[in-house]
């Protein structure tokens, strides 16, 4: 019995976060260049998200716990989304001082 109390409470509650979802909008998307923003509070609120996401990495990858295999794993995930944004093709060797 306490199974189907289990489902239908978990059932309610993600009723509930799809009904709040939808009263708060469509998620926004952050604007790829500068010059698609044109209201200067917006403008700062994307400056603060990239600010937090740089200090996020940075902390990640000056962690001395990581692990060689990790921070490669790190730098290389970034490598990636520059690529693939820019469309460029991938190098073989990622680490390689050029």
């Amino acid at each position: 019995m306490a199974r189907n109390e289990e489902k239908a409470q978990a059932m309610l509650n993600r009723f509930l976060a799809g009904k709040a979802e939808e009263a708060r909008g469509p998620k926004e998307k952050r604007p790829y260049l500068a010059t698609e923003c044109h209201d200067l509070n917006e403008a700062d609120r994307w400056r603060q998200q990239i600010l937090r996401e740089i200090g996020r990495k940075v902390m990640e990858i000056q962690n001395a716990g990581l692990g060689d295999h990790r921070y490669q794993s790190v730098l290389f995930c970034r490598y990636l989304q520059n690529c693939t944004a820019q469309g460029r093709a991938l190098k073989p060797c990622i680490l390689q001082d050029t």
